[in-house]
């Protein structure tokens, strides 16, 4: 697997997802890099972050890190979904409740 740089969690996410099944591991000073399951991380420079299972899963989580930046995904598209709702009522004069 020829290695990428992401200086962005989520699009190495948005990658890894696309790709399949692969490791995202965080390289110390760099960024962002997916990896090859069967190979691991290149060396120790690199910490196993998140799991991709592929498009349409919810990536697996496997340091605290891992969890911190799912958890911050997870909230920001659930304030997405909260604000196109509102959006959706206010255009039809309707009050919006959560």
């Amino acid at each position: 697997m020829t290695k990428q740089i992401y200086t962005n969690a989520f699009d190495a996410i948005r990658a890894g997802n696309s790709r399949g099944l692969c490791g995202i591991a965080y390289k110390n000073s760099h960024g962002w890099v997916l990896y090859d399951l069967t190979e691991g991380p290149a060396d120790e420079s690199e910490a196993p972050e998140l799991l991709c299972l592929g498009l349409g899963k919810i990536p697996v989580p496997l340091s605290r890190m891992g969890e911190l930046i799912l958890h911050e995904l997870l909230e920001e598209a659930l304030q997405l979904v909260f604000k196109d709702r509102e959006s959706r009522f206010d255009r039809y004069g309707h009050v919006a409740t959560f």
